[in-house]
């Protein structure tokens, strides 16, 4: 899929490469952005377009390639610092199923941010992330 131009100056101001399939399925292929849900709803069933759905896309592709995990991880940390909301949110919901105890601070930050969707995400996620830190100590 090619990237449209304003995405990839993004993309490019961001230290990524446009071409890489990782962020190809970032911007565009992964169940993660503006429709994710962090649980049930009454609209659709739980992990509809959620944390149980991404976890499970992340374990496919972590099975087909070894390095995808590193390579998504880099590239969610990449775009907490979009200047697009929805990049931003992409990378905190990646985050919550990937990340580690040095993201923590990044995200606890996004909790204060003026976007409300991105402070819900961010609120959202430390959740999520100290339930993994908890898990893998």
């Amino acid at each position: 899929m090619s990237i449209p131009s304003s995405l990839r100056s993004e993309v490019l101001r961001l230290g990524g490469d446009p071409t890489d399939l990782v962020w190809d399925w970032f911007l565009f292929r992964g169940p993660h952005g503006n429709s994710f849900t962090w649980s049930r709803t009454r609209k659709k069933p739980p992990g509809y377009i959620g944390l149980k759905h991404l976890k499970e896309i992340v374990a496919e592709f972590a099975n087909n390639e070894p390095e995808f995990i590193r390579r998504a991880h880099a590239i969610a940390k990449a775009a907490l610092l979009s200047v697009y909301p929805e990049i931003v949110r992409r990378g905190i919901q990646v985050i919550a199923v990937i990340g580690d105890i040095s993201d923590f601070d990044k995200i606890e930050a996004l909790t204060a941010h003026q976007d409300d969707s991105i402070q819900a995400d961010a609120k959202a996620c430390i959740f999520e992330l100290k339930k993994l830190i908890k898990c893998r100590t």
